[in-house]
């Protein structure tokens, strides 16, 4: 019973507390709006081959570790 509780309070700030700090420092136009309307659009992000290869050897790693781990000491 006792996670229950935790869980709906965990809950329940996770919903009110934007809600109240919304109306703290006032809404903004177009809040309850959905899909939130964008009006200046950033420019699209170059593509980045340093964090690519960096993410793509991480993946790697990790898929070796899971299908070899005699390698690394296991």
């Amino acid at each position: 019973m006792r996670v229950r509780v935790l869980a709906f309070c965990g809950l329940l700030i996770l919903f009110v507390a934007p809600l109240v700090g919304g109306m703290v420092e006032g809404l903004r136009e177009g809040f309850w709006a959905y899909p939130p309307l964008i009006h200046d659009q950033p420019e699209r992000a170059p593509f980045n081959w340093p964090l690519f290869i960096l993410f793509a050897g991480l993946a790697l790693g990790s898929a070796l570790f899971l299908l070899f781990p005699s390698w690394f000491g296991f």
